[in-house]
């Protein structure tokens, strides 16, 4: 499955079989903070193959793919199953940043990349800013999400 770039809102993000891009002016809004945070955060040069994490770590950063595209893969009765592709403007390992439980799956650069680390405690920051009826709803979604058999 290829997750595409939403060029409506320059956001997309991915979970495995699961799509979800933002689409309102608010969301182009909250992308451009993303994009002015990212001059005071770090940003990481992947090789193509690179692994940026692997399935079942303790998530501590996640990633917004500046360029390029990151493959996401999961073991599967010991094979290597794809999950997804994510590409510019795309999120990755949020999930445990949300839930601090441990990565679902694993994710590697397909080619050349270079994404913006999301620290625990910048995403922290910006978590206990935002109103407690949405932190809680992304914690339910965040279950959800992981309960899904891929």
């Amino acid at each position: 499955m290829k997750i595409a770039f939403c060029a409506e809102s320059d956001i997309v993000l991915a979970h495995g079989s699961m799509e979800c891009a933002y689409q309102s002016s608010t969301a182009r809004t909250e992308y451009s903070e993303i994009r002015n945070m990212a001059d005071t955060t770090q940003r990481q040069d992947l090789q193509t193959g690179q692994e940026i994490f692997l399935e079942r770590d303790k998530g501590s950063s996640a990633y917004i793919v500046q360029s390029g595209e990151i493959e996401i893969f999961k073991k599967v009765d010991g094979e290597e199953k794809v999950l997804g592709q994510v590409g510019r403007g795309g999120i990755i390992g949020e999930m445990s940043l949300i839930d601090n439980s441990p990565r679902m799956a694993s994710a590697r650069a397909s080619q050349d990349t270079t994404v913006i680390v999301v620290t625990s405690e910048i995403f922290k920051q910006k978590l206990d800013k935002a109103d407690p009826f949405l932190r809680a709803l992304l914690k339910i979604m965040a279950e959800q999400i992981r309960s899904q058999k891929y």
